[in-house]
């Protein structure tokens, strides 16, 4: 059966076509399904694009049902593929879990993949791991930096740093802190700016902050930050652009006091009407699944975190 004539049946009951399907079939298939594209798989998989069409292609020819259908632009999942994809994933994940509990044998060996904001990378996760793992050079640390919410199982994820909530049940965390935001400048602007005695003051002031930032209010007195200063004169979803704003003399910033803790403590920035506080942006956490807290590694990884952190936040 060739690839041009599959059908879109299902499998019978006493079909053995699966029998000959490994798992990197599956993570194949997954990585082909969550990228959209060959190329976008190939890259994940550091794998040719010409394996991965060809390895896809003999698992629908085992199968004898298209998983995609093929475009100039994308590949899109057939009903088969959606229904085969939840499937994969948990066995994949149950996999991993098994291979976790089987490191245990050698604990400091192998792959822990981390994510955060990239903000907490530069601010004081990537050297956190960096230094963890000079300690134990058998791990292999992948960091991945991105402001998206990633899927722990969808993006093969052991820990995750999250703002917020913690409120999926199949999720284990800790709480780090409290999200404090600060309202801050350098003392150069600050020197030679019109004076910043009350909440009123703002208006007269550029300001830089996070588009998530303009709807914080000010704790005492229920104000929005939007209110008091009309229009930022520039709002972005990158937080190091806002501090290099801030550091730079351009105006007044907002931030996660946590991204800007050692500039406070240097005197690079002073904080700015500080018995006006801003409420508090949630809670810091760092989560995992119940089953990768099985490995000795990921839970080394895991208590480094909650111990160095202290520091930082």
């Amino acid at each position: 059966m060739t690839a041009a004539g599959l059908t879109g049946r299902q499998p019978a009951a006493n079909d053995h076509s699966m029998q000959e399907t490994d798992l990197n079939d599956l993570r194949n298939f997954v990585a082909v399904y969550q990228a959209g594209s060959f190329t976008a798989a190939a890259k994940r998989l550091e794998v040719s694009k010409v394996a991965v069409a060809k390895r896809l292609g003999l698992f629908e020819a085992r199968l004898n049902y298209r998983l995609f259908r093929r475009s100039t632009r994308r590949l899109a999942p057939t009903p088969e593929a959606e229904q085969l994809y939840g499937h994969a994933l948990q066995l994949l994940q149950h996999v991993r879990e098994f291979e976790a509990q089987l490191s245990n044998a050698s604990p400091m060996e192998g792959v822990v993949r981390v994510t955060c904001s990239y903000s907490m990378a530069m601010t004081f996760v990537g050297e956190l791991l960096v230094t963890f793992q000079r300690k134990h050079p058998g791990l292999r640390i992948e960091l991945i930096s991105t402001d998206s919410v990633l899927d722990l199982i969808e993006h093969n994820i052991d820990l995750a740093f999250r703002i917020g909530n913690l409120t999926a049940q199949s999720m284990v965390g800790r709480k780090l802190g409290t999200n404090d935001i600060v309202l801050c400048a350098s003392p150069a602007y600050l020197k030679s700016a019109a004076p910043l005695k009350a909440l009123s003051d703002i208006k007269n002031h550029p300001v830089f902050c996070m588009n998530y930032h303009l709807g914080l209010k000010f704790a005492k007195t229920g104000t929005s930050l939007a209110d008091v200063m009309g229009q930022p004169r520039l709002a972005t979803n990158e937080g190091e652009l806002v501090t290099k704003l801030g550091l730079g003399g351009h105006g007044l910033i907002v931030r996660s006091k946590w991204a800007v803790k050692r500039y406070l403590e240097d005197g690079s920035l002073a904080e700015v009407l500080p018995k006006f506080p801003l409420t508090n942006a949630g809670d810091i956490w760092l989560v995992s699944s119940a089953g990768r807290m099985q490995s000795a590694r990921i839970r080394a990884v895991f208590e480094m975190f909650i111990e160095e952190s202290r520091r930082f936040l």
